[in-house]
């Protein structure tokens, strides 16, 4: 009678009774399914020392009055579960001391000024790696995952870079491994398919694009604006906090961008309060699809949020035809940064003919004066004559 309880109970579910059969914890979890030639049987681990067991197993060390069925088994056992507990330790302790350093680590970045950006890039490529198998204790072992990954050469590039200098933290000799990507050409949108993405987008996304249309600022840096970085009266847009080690910079911006910043909610010192670079990526993702098959256009699938800042760097160039106020303008460091911007310009901008641009003569300084403040550019004198143009 006393057995056909027992017998109930079990049947009852995991939390009536059931205990592990080494170390009597009932801190156990379903570990998947054994296949038999009968039957499928339940697999079980415990929480507490690792041991695996199996409903079969478990149901005869209860049932036996005397225990020493259950004795017999736990002896017969007793190599496989304590070479089990042995493992899941081992395993369970090098997680945990691997975790332990990737924490250092961060910690290390945040104190030599790394952005919060850049600390998450580096411990979630670490996490991947982890998770793709990598002993990141080994170098070699971290090489040959990398190598075996369907990655392109520019992701495999990236992984290689942070584990360096993961590898380097911890004091560990890697000749690190050479991923040379092709450089391509940035994708240059028209603008008539920028400004089809903005209108289509949600408040916050379409913000954020119409401030990188305008100032050519990346997207960390667009998430990083402050109220107190926007004069409102002057129509201004200070980017204080700059990524990849860029200068500084303010844009004089449109009436209508500062009009549409002002309906967002004030809930944070930023302007887009904790809206992450992800999520409002993620948006951005969502929101191109839909209007890529709207305006039956694929090309919109291609634009970016970076890709306004290509866009912007090339218009401005064909615009001002001064690299060096172009620098200023992308606010980079190295000139070098700033020619790629303007080869692209001569390439896209290339000269066709004389029906693209107009043409105007001036007579005398005052209406060269006004020719420029209008876009036009000088070319040539001829008879006294100052000749201008301006792309239609």
């Amino acid at each position: 009678m006393e057995r056909g309880i027992e017998e109930n109970e079990l049947n009852r579910g995991e939390e009536v009774g059931r205990e592990c059969p080494d170390c009597h914890s009932k801190r156990i979890r379903k570990d998947g399914i054994r296949e038999t030639s009968n039957s499928s049987v339940q697999r079980f681990r415990c929480r507490d020392c690792g041991l695996r067991f199996s409903e079969n197993s478990y149901k005869e060390c209860l049932t036996n009055e005397d225990r020493q069925l259950c004795a017999l088994l736990e002896a017969k056992k007793l190599d496989t579960a304590t070479e089990t507990r042995t493992v899941v330790g081992e395993e369970n302790s090098e997680r945990l001391e691997i975790n332990g350093k990737i924490v250092q680590f961060a910690i290390a970045l945040k104190n030599k000024g790394r952005s919060p950006e850049t600390i998450r890039t580096y411990v979630a490529s670490l996490k991947t790696l982890l998770n793709k198998g990598a002993n990141l204790k080994d170098p070699a072992c971290v090489e040959s995952v990398i190598a075996k990954q369907n990655w392109t050469i520019r992701a495999k590039r990236n992984y290689a870079d942070w584990y360096a200098r993961f590898a380097k933290f911890l004091c560990l000799s890697w000749e690190k491994p050479v991923y040379k990507a092709p450089d391509r050409t940035p994708f240059i949108p028209l603008e008539s398919e920028i400004d089809q993405l903005i209108s289509g987008s949600s408040k916050k996304v379409s913000i954020a694009l119409q401030i990188g249309k305008e100032t050519a600022a990346r997207i960390g840096e667009v998430l990083r604006i402050k109220w107190i970085d926007i004069d409102f009266q002057a129509d201004i847009i200070a980017i204080n906090e700059p990524e990849k080690g860029s200068n500084t910079g303010i844009y004089k911006v449109s009436k209508g961008l500062i009009a549409r910043i002002l309906t967002l909610p004030r809930t944070s010192d930023r302007i887009f309060g904790r809206a992450s670079t992800d999520s409002i990526t993620n948006m951005l993702t969502t929101v191109r699809r839909r209007l890529a098959t709207s305006f039956c256009n694929p090309r919109l699938l291609q634009i970016h949020f970076h890709t306004l800042r290509h866009w912007k760097l090339t218009t401005y160039a064909h615009k001002i035809k001064d690299p060096f106020m172009v620098q200023m303008f992308a606010r980079h460091k190295d000139i070098k940064c700033t020619m790629r911007y303007v080869h692209l310009e001569k390439i896209i901008y290339q000269e066709g003919n004389s029906d693209e641009w107009i043409v105007k003569a001036a007579k005398s300084v005052d209406e060269a004066s006004e020719f420029l403040k209008v876009g036009f550019e000088y070319v040539t004198e001829i008879d006294g004559f100052k000749l201008f143009r301006k792309r239609k």
